[in-house]
């Protein structure tokens, strides 16, 4: 991959969660690869052929998602009404991955959820792949490692 400026990355990541936080699922859906994977393993280091996930989804499958969650007749009654979140992303580290064509961009989050009175917490690290399509950087994967990861988790209705 070309060289790419760590600036240009960061602004990646920071509009995904600027897109995230104010519900602007299908924009969103506009930064992934065709071909990508969203991935929140319980144990980093596991297959996810293999061993089981918190989740493991194709680009299709966000697609899905999303339309459940802006359709209006298939909202889901976890999203209704639709949750506040704020989120930080910070330590922002880019690196090419040997013999590929694409960068590794590893980041920390810290994710404060608010729905029906209750507010929540989501911390960890993120490891995105970014590609580059018709010359715009593209995710083609992210995998969430969540700080509690091994705790009980309630129903992540949302994407982290």
């Amino acid at each position: 991959m070309p060289t790419v400026p760590q600036s240009l990355v960061e602004n990646l990541l920071y509009k995904e969660a600027r897109l995230l936080d104010s519900g602007c699922h299908d924009e969103w859906l506009s930064l992934w690869a065709a071909d990508a994977v969203y991935w929140i393993p319980f144990d980093p280091e596991s297959d996810p052929n293999r061993h089981a996930t918190i989740l493991y989804i194709t680009r299709q499958q966000l697609e899905d998602r999303v339309f459940r969650l802006t359709s209006g007749n298939a909202v889901a009654f976890s999203q209704d009404p639709q949750p506040r979140l704020s989120r930080i992303i910070s330590n922002i580290e880019v690196e090419s991955m040997n013999g590929s064509e694409q960068l590794a961009a590893h980041s920390v989050f810290n994710l404060t959820h608010l729905r029906r009175g209750k507010q929540s917490t989501f911390a960890g690290r993120t490891e995105h792949v970014l590609t580059t399509i018709d010359g715009e950087l593209r995710i083609a994967s992210k995998k969430v490692v969540l700080v509690n990861r091994d705790e009980p988790i309630p129903n992540l209705s949302f994407f982290l």
